[in-house]
């Protein structure tokens, strides 16, 4: 515990210039900060209790590692807040504010993490303006995440948080709808040497951007781009969302096949137009399509057989391609859907068809959306 205590603690404050600060502590202090930093499971307690503090500052230092120390996470709590309250002014009374606020933002209590937070003045302790920043992000304090955000940035070195920061004040742009704003911000993090790290999520800002700038060309650049990335990952599933989107609001007239190569449908040939036969199931009622459908089943239906479908969602929980198949149904169109796996990866695609011709599959579409329901054809 008190081992993954410390890996934790010091991922969180690496970014603190330790090595200037430590440059006029002596060296039975500067050893023990050493240890921790390397993790080395050595006896620091004891070399704690050799110490003989003298100033306010090296007591708030041994207070503040015998804190570090305890294996209970509540005592922790307790014995960091006795260090700040009692060494307020002092650099390590001002690290365990840090320290407070960070497991307090972990703890998702963000209006304590603040507080302590804010009590923290020394100019070493940048990463006060990173965790700022996320916490007025997740309470849509869009103006403050964006002022905390480029106060961390100025000094940081940290790229992973570098990078998480652009993300902090990108989103902070969105939610105010200045996505010009965002394109600025995301571009300079291009710029910076080994960043972006996180090309999906990046690229996929940049799309979502554009596409609620309603510059449909820019955005599908960048959406492709997830494609290319990892197709499978979440938001790439978004996408897909977003791309239907695009689509109903261009009237169609967007080419999103992309989603789907080759290597995952398999294009079948045509079979003649049979528009008046039944074919599997009989018609439903009024001007509806005879088409072949299966059984509705909350099972999971494991072969689609080959032909046309009309492909409504892809999802990466089951749940959701569940939900989107009972809309369906309280809409009077029966809907399957099926496990897709491809590379060890899971989704779930739901799917109307098959149908003996692209006409009829367009035919279905059109009623789709005059519901609301995004389609595309595909083939198997």
């Amino acid at each position: 515990m008190r081992i993954k205590y410390k890996l934790l603690l010091f991922i969180m404050v690496s970014n603190v210039v330790l090595v200037n600060a430590l440059a006029t502590w002596k060296p039975e202090y500067t050893n023990i900060v050493n240890q921790f930093l390397h993790v080395d499971d050595m006896n620091i307690q004891a070399q704690l209790n050799g110490l003989k503090p003298t100033t306010l500052e090296e007591k708030a230092f041994v207070a503040y590692y015998r804190a570090k120390l305890v294996s209970d996470p509540l005592t922790i709590t307790i014995e960091l807040g006795k260090v700040a309250d009692t060494y307020p002014k002092t650099e390590y009374g001002q690290r365990a504010y840090l320290d407070l606020g960070i497991r307090s933002f972990l703890q998702r209590d963000f209006d304590k993490s603040s507080a302590y937070l804010l009590k923290i003045t020394s100019p070493n302790l940048i990463e006060k303006d990173y965790w700022l920043a996320q916490i007025y992000e997740k309470l849509n304090e869009n103006e403050k995440a964006i002022l905390s955000g480029q106060n961390y940035l100025k000094t940081a070195s940290n790229p992973d948080q570098i990078e998480n920061t652009y993300y902090i004040i990108a989103n902070a742009y969105l939610n105010q709808a200045k996505y010009e704003n965002v394109q600025i911000v995301l571009a300079k993090l291009d710029k910076i040497e080994n960043l972006p790290k996180h090309k999906v999520y990046y690229n996929y800002l940049r799309g979502y951007a554009y596409d609620m700038a309603n510059n449909d060309d820019k955005a599908l650049e960048y959406y492709k781009s997830i494609y290319t990335l990892d197709r499978y990952s979440q938001f790439a599933f978004l996408t897909e969302d977003r791309l239907f989107a695009m689509k109903s609001r261009k009237k169609n007239h967007l080419d999103i096949s992309f989603i789907y190569p080759d290597s995952v449908y398999h294009p079948a040939p045509e079979l003649p137009d049979t528009t008046n036969t039944v074919v599997g199931n009989p018609a439903l009622t009024g001007d509806s399509l005879h088409v072949e459908t299966v059984p509705d089943s909350m099972q999971m239906v494991k072969n689609t057989g080959h032909g046309i479908f009309l492909q409504l969602g892809r999802f990466s929980a089951e749940v959701n391609a569940q939900k989107l198949m009972l809309q369906l149904k309280e809409n009077d169109f029966n809907a399957m859907y099926f496990l897709s796996k491809t590379d060890g990866k899971v989704s779930y695609r739901v799917l109307m068809g098959p149908f003996t011709t692209k006409g009829q599959a367009e035919k279905t579409k059109a009623k789709l959306h005059d519901k609301s329901f995004n389609a595309i054809t595909v083939t198997r």
